[in-house]
């Protein structure tokens, strides 16, 4: 099985709705939070029994004279800074979860929508109205609350609409290429086929100081589509891609895809085209059709 087959096989269910792998680092994770607001808690008890036995010690010498400094005392530190952290935990939680899917799969999660589903909102307050009751609620359900990784899970599959992690990432790619390839303004495209050749109007940048070629952040986004069309991989690219995408500016304006098979070459122009040349028209076809789009 290779790595496509793998992806793919994460299907979205009941059942398996996550591989082991992924359901190794959630758990891990799980773990990590519970545990760790297990040892804030008791770090907040701890350190509140510290300072108060040393107000009690020193009681009687602090009604002689008080301007001492603190035995008790460390940089930074506090039972405020333990409740920031107490509370930021949930924050941290769903934020690793979110980005290690993002990263594993290629897909772009919305983690503030799903910290924003999962939490409670701090309740308005301004100087006329501080509204200090509600407040105070909002931060000991905070402190005291704990979020479950499925919770987190259910929000995830919620995005993913119902779509594996690869065909999310594949939809992904494709909704990129196809912005980059569109006018957001007149909603007109920003491309022309011909034959075996997809003509993008606005894809270079031409330095007269420098005498080098750059391609825009538009057509880097269209390389990477033409990787996974390539390859039909996640995360993978060609050499010839890859070596197109690390170059910031070129002296030469045409480039040989040598290690492609479905495409030839790629040639910028002083005016701002590039044309990408495939190794026959059904290639550039279909990439126009599956990535480019045909409509805005």
């Amino acid at each position: 099985m290779n790595a496509l087959d793998k992806l793919d096989a994460v299907q979205i269910t009941e059942d398996n709705r996550i591989s082991e792998k992924d359901l190794l680092f959630c758990k891990a994770h799980q773990e990590a939070y519970t545990a760790a607001k297990t040892a804030l808690t008791e770090l907040e008890y701890i350190w509140t029994d510290i300072v108060s036995r040393q107000a009690e010690t020193l009681k009687s010498a602090a009604a002689i004279w008080n301007n001492v400094q603190k035995y008790a005392y460390v940089p930074h530190f506090s039972t405020e800074k333990i409740h920031e952290q107490m509370e930021l935990l949930h924050d941290i939680f769903i934020s690793n979860l979110v980005r290690y899917f993002n990263n594993r799969y290629h897909v772009c999660l919305d983690v503030d929508s799903i910290i924003d589903l999962l939490l409670p909102h701090k309740p308005k307050s301004d100087y006329l109205s501080p509204n200090t009751e509600a407040i105070e609620e909002y931060h000991q359900k905070l402190r005291s609350m704990k979020v479950d990784y499925k919770d987190v899970l259910d929000q995830i599959f919620i995005q993913l609409g119902g779509r594996t992690f690869l065909e999310r990432a594949v939809d992904e790619i494709k909704e990129r290429c196809h912005k980059a390839a569109w006018s957001t303004y007149s909603g007109k495209a920003e491309y022309e086929l011909k034959n075996d050749t997809i003509r993008f109007t606005y894809g270079c940048q031409f330095s007269d100081l420098f005498g080098k070629w750059e391609l825009t952040d538009s057509m880097e986004e269209i390389l990477r589509g033409m990787a996974y069309f390539e390859s039909e991989i996640l995360g993978y690219y060609p050499a010839s891609i890859e070596n197109l995408l690390g170059w910031n500016r070129r002296e030469d304006p045409i480039f040989e895809f040598a290690s492609c098979a479905k495409f030839q070459s790629l040639r910028m122009f002083k005016n701002g085209r590039v044309d990408v040349k495939f190794k026959n028209k059904g290639y550039a076809s279909k990439f126009v059709s599956e990535f480019l789009g045909l409509v805005c």
